[in-house]
């Protein structure tokens, strides 16, 4: 897979998690389910990326979670 295929993917792997995040009643475990599912792609195809996976998308998703979800309590 091409870095550019990749950041294809992360891309709307992205944005279908943060779109479920809006726009769904979930539970927190099913997202981070989900994130997990998008790490192991990033560990597959660029493992030296792992550590920016974290800071930028992780922390992303539980922003959005707690912004959008303040009723659910924060997430530790």
């Amino acid at each position: 897979m091409q870095s550019d295929d990749l950041a294809t993917v992360l891309a709307r792997t992205s944005d279908r998690i943060c779109s479920r995040i809006l726009h769904e009643q979930i539970e927190w475990v099913d997202i981070a389910i989900e994130i997990e599912k998008m790490r192991d792609v990033v560990r597959a195809q660029a493992p030296d990326k792992l550590a920016l996976f974290e800071r930028l998308y992780e922390a992303r998703f539980r922003r959005f979670w707690e912004q959008w979800h303040e009723d659910a309590g924060p997430l530790f």
